[in-house]
């Protein structure tokens, strides 16, 4: 057998091999000692193989150098270890205070700030837990590993020494097992460091939770004890003595003290961020003021919006007290947080007093007036008789501007007959509602019903100040929304230019109902109506319907068509964009640009509906057999449908008519004006719209005068008596056709001599014209001026001629029997 070269080479290979192996292992065999009565076959269950030690070995060292980043600390850690020392001071700190302001009976707003302060904290600390775990859990998984390859190399130390194995073996093993008790001695104290810390975290989280659960606990005991009757104000047992009364304002005072101190000390409870915000605004906002006085001088308008800049250090004041008191996103003392509210009143109303009546502007700042004079009295601990008659002077006093508020309101807006405002009317149910409100609080201050008084009193008075405060915010926003669009970048954008004021009045529209939504929520949640209301909601939305292996909830659909919405307003406003901004600079035809808007918007409103049916919780597998299922049986009765359908995917395609062109169909003619994806719509010279399939245009003769240009031909016929002479006719003609402003050179008019006529010789004058739009008016034009050429040349247009001869009576005998007798 011939063996081919790359086995001959194969071959020699191999021997060169084992001559080269042979003396290492013949050597190797000699230094093996004999043991006639015992040898080893395998290794025992658990030892590694003598022959895998130095590969088994090589991979433990890898896998110890995989644990060098365990040996020092996290960076991550070691900074959350950091933040707990702090936040375990914080937490004492606040536990003090919040246990203090559980004692002095707290007002709804100062347990709802603090709960959602603790919330924070808690979710804070949370975070720390969890990565804490993380961090145990891969401490753990390694020293679990080194425990497992200790376990493994000390049996296979045993196993090597009791088998006499090579002395290099040996250490290699004994190398790897002190390698591994190494890396146990580092990693053991920093998983007990993890432990430690992980406790000190989850402690602080349970004192977390244990005070929100407090503060949950005094929220439902308010308003469980809401109907709680206490003296009456006459009783004597109600008055408190002076001297106790001064002690425990004292005291209160201190603590207020203390939180405001905090507030000016810890650059953590927002103090800097919001003295940088209020000096941006500033800036900002008095920019806008010289800018706006200068357009003023110029002439120019500006946005009724920008009148609130005249304020400027209002305006700047406003935003950050928002912040600083909002308990969503302010990290201050609560202190601080019922402060706030109280020190915006003054800019508020300076605010408002620009754009509303001055009787409102009074009614404003007594309503304020009683909001922070009663946040004033809950934040000192005022108590006793003192409390009840300052609630009782709150409630009157509410009562008196409420009833004037309204009827102010009702003189600013009269009621016209068969017609109700209705913005005016939800205000009005809403400002009844709030003297019903205080009403009720009158007599429950008078007969010892205290909690129920200061509830509806406090409730009143939070909403109305908070209905203003949303009210001045709601004004601020639209300043800055038309400085922005008055802007140098954004001028010079046509569609800013020419929408501008749309462009305000959908933003207003948007932040009114933004601030509509807000207050409903804050009066809820003020009333302790808000957690029940979502609880309510989420049951809501969990309810299912399930029809076989298919199931559906109200959030599902709630979700598929709030994705459909959205879907089709972004294709409105992508539309809206390219219409007015890009194909006008880009230069685009308005066929092409409807073709692409069209495409456009199918194709956004095919994924929004594809998103939906995954938000609904369908498959597409599903749908896809439900298509499939319902399509067969559909596509009979739809066949027209689907027809126009299609027809109009090629007319989006492939183009063979635009918006803008004039057709003619049958007896159709007119001017396209959309195509859509079933049908398509045609106006007509006399103004009529018509609804036209598009299979119809598709698979019927249409003509299309503006296709490849917009030119047209004017076909005028002329008839002149015969004794003009034709060639001077047409010289006339053409000539008279020349001289029309709107009658194009090229191509250039042309006469003809299409027949003689009875009465006339017919001519036939041609003229071609740009102006598509007015080839009538053109025409018309051109009639008359050929009329008057006609006239003042001498020549005649000929009237009809019918010669018609009258025979009597006894011609008419003769002339009938001499046609007779003729053969």
């Amino acid at each position: 057998m011939k063996l081919s070269p790359i086995h001959h080479k194969l071959a020699i290979g191999l021997i060169v091999a084992l001559f080269w192996m042979w003396p290492v292992q013949s050597r190797a065999l000699e230094k093996m000692p004999v043991h006639p009565r015992k040898t080893v076959s395998q290794s025992p269950s658990g030892v590694i193989p003598l022959r895998e030690v130095p590969l088994r070995a090589t991979e433990a060292l890898e896998f110890l150098q995989s644990l060098k980043r365990y040996e020092l600390p996290d960076p991550q850690i070691e900074a959350i270890e950091k933040a707990l020392s702090e936040a375990t001071a914080q937490i004492g700190q606040q536990l003090a205070e919040t246990n203090s302001m559980l004692r002095n009976q707290p007002t709804s707003f100062a347990l709802q700030a603090g709960q959602e302060h603790w919330r924070q904290l808690q979710l804070k600390i949370s975070g720390w837990l969890k990565e804490t775990t993380q961090w145990a859990a891969q401490l753990r998984g390694a020293l679990h590993r080194l425990d497992d390859l200790s376990r493994t190399w000390t049996r296979t130390l045993t196993f090597s020494r009791a088998a006499n194995a090579p002395g290099p073996v040996v250490r290699q093993i004994e190398s790897a097992l002190a390698s591994i008790e190494a890396a146990q001695r580092v990693l053991k104290p920093q998983y007990d460091a993890s432990l430690d810390l992980q406790t000190r975290i989850a402690e602080g989280k349970v004192r977390c939770d244990n005070t929100i659960a407090q503060i949950a606990e005094a929220q439902r005991r308010a308003v469980s004890g809401i109907l709680t009757r206490g003296l009456p104000i006459w009783d004597p047992g109600l008055w408190t003595p002076a001297g106790d009364m001064l002690v425990r304002a004292r005291e209160t005072a201190g603590e207020r003290w203390a939180d405001i101190s905090q507030y000016v000390r810890d650059p953590k409870n927002g103090m800097p961020f919001h003295l940088c915000l209020f000096l941006a605004l500033l800036i900002l906002f008095n920019s806008a003021r010289r800018r706006v006085r200068l357009r003023a001088i110029e002439g120019a308008d500006f946005p009724p919006a920008a009148i609130v800049f005249e304020r400027p250090y209002s305006s700047a004041l406003l935003i950050p007290m928002a912040i600083g008191a909002s308990v969503a996103f302010s990290t201050a003392p609560p202190t601080v947080k019922e402060l706030f509210p109280v020190l915006a009143v003054v800019p508020i109303l300076r605010l408002v007093d620009p754009v509303v009546d001055s009787r409102l502007v009074r009614c404003f700042g007594v309503l304020g007036g009683l909001f922070a004079l009663d946040t004033i009295l809950e934040l000192f601990g005022v108590a006793g008789s003192v409390e009840r008659i300052i609630i009782l002077l709150e409630i009157i006093g509410g009562i008196v501007v409420l009833g004037k508020l309204d009827i102010v309101l009702a003189e600013l807006h009269p009621r016209s007959k068969g017609t109700v405002d209705v913005r005016f009317g939800a205000l009005h149910i809403i400002l009844t509602l709030y003297q019903v409100g205080l009403a009720i609080g009158l007599p429950a201050t008078l007969f010892g019903y205290f909690p129920l008084a200061w509830f509806l009193t406090s409730d009143v008075l939070a909403g109305c100040f908070f209905a203003l405060a949303l009210y001045a915010i709601v004004r601020v926003v639209d300043g800055v929304v038309a400085l922005l669009l008055g802007s140098w970048p954004l001028q010079s954008l046509q569609i800013v230019l020419r929408f501008q004021e749309i462009f305000e009045r959908r933003i207003h529209r948007a932040l009114v109902w933004a601030a509509i939504l807000s207050w409903v929520i804050h009066s809820l949640d003020f009333v302790g109506l808000l957690q029940p209301s979502i609880g309510l909601g989420r049951a809501i939305f969990a309810a299912k319907l399930q029809i076989g292996s298919i199931s559906i909830s109200v959030e599902n659909v709630l979700a598929f068509i709030a994705t459909v919405v959205v879907a089709y307003l972004l294709s409105i406003f992508i539309r809206f964009v390219l219409k007015e901004e890009l194909y006008p600079r880009l230069g685009v035809e308005p066929g092409l640009s409807h073709a692409i808007s069209s495409l456009l918007h199918y194709t956004i409103l095919g994924l929004g509906f594809v998103l939906g049916v995954a938000a609904l919780g369908l498959s597409l597998t599903q749908v896809s057999i439900l298509a499939g299922a319902f399509g067969v049986g559909i596509g009979f009765g739809l066949q027209s449908v689907v027809n126009n359908f299609v027809s109009g995917l090629i007319l989006l395609f492939e183009r063979p008519i635009h918006v803008g062109d004039s057709i003619e169909a049958g007896d159709l003619l007119g001017e396209v004006r959309r195509i859509g994806i079933r049908a398509s719509t045609v106006r007509t010279t006399q103004g009529a719209d018509i609804i036209v399939p598009n299979a119809q245009l598709i698979t019927e003769r249409v003509t299309n005068w503006t296709l490849g240009d917009r030119l047209r031909r004017i076909d005028l016929p002329v008839g002149l008596n015969y004794g003009a002479d034709p060639r001077k006719v047409i010289e006339l003609l053409e000539a008279v056709a020349r001289g029309q402003p709107n009658v194009l050179r090229n191509p250039e008019p042309k006469c003809l001599l299409i027949g003689y006529g009875d009465s006339s010789i017919n001519f036939q004058l041609r003229a071609w014209t740009d102006q598509f739009d007015k080839w009538q008016l053109i025409s018309s034009d051109l009639a008359s001026a050929v009329y008057d050429a006609v006239i003042e040349a001498g020549l005649q247009f000929p009237f009809p001629q019918r010669e018609v001869r009258l025979l009597r009576d006894a011609d008419a005998v003769s002339a009938s029997e001499a046609k007779r007798d003729s053969p």
